[in-house]
């Protein structure tokens, strides 16, 4: 898979991953999830130089996967679909399971 090179370009991987429209780009606290979800904000970026100046510019993203059912392999088809990510982390509130990704672009 070729990873998305634009915001707007991996909104659209995330919907055609999930298959809905249930991803949100940092979304205000009043907006009411669905779920499975996926919730992403930018995380950071790395550069590389060259001649004094920014060669090659990689943005990353925290990229939140939110579902309902303990037993699904959601998060491990994600890290399949997105090579370029990291698992960062996994919990549970509000009895909703959250598995937390590093994605890079």
């Amino acid at each position: 898979m070729v990873m998305p090179r634009t915001r707007v370009e991996l909104h659209e991987a995330f919907a055609a991953f999930l298959g809905s429209e249930n991803v949100y780009y940092r979304p205000p606290e009043s907006k009411k999830l669905e779920y499975p979800c996926i919730v992403y904000m930018p995380h950071s970026g790395d550069s590389q130089y060259a001649n004094n100046k920014t060669y090659i510019f990689h943005r990353s993203y925290d990229v939140q996967l939110i579902y309902k059912e303990a037993d699904t392999d959601l998060p491990e088809r994600f890290a399949y679909k997105f090579p370029k990510c990291r698992f960062d982390r996994s919990f549970k509130t509000d009895n909703l399971n959250h598995d937390n990704f590093v994605l890079y672009t």
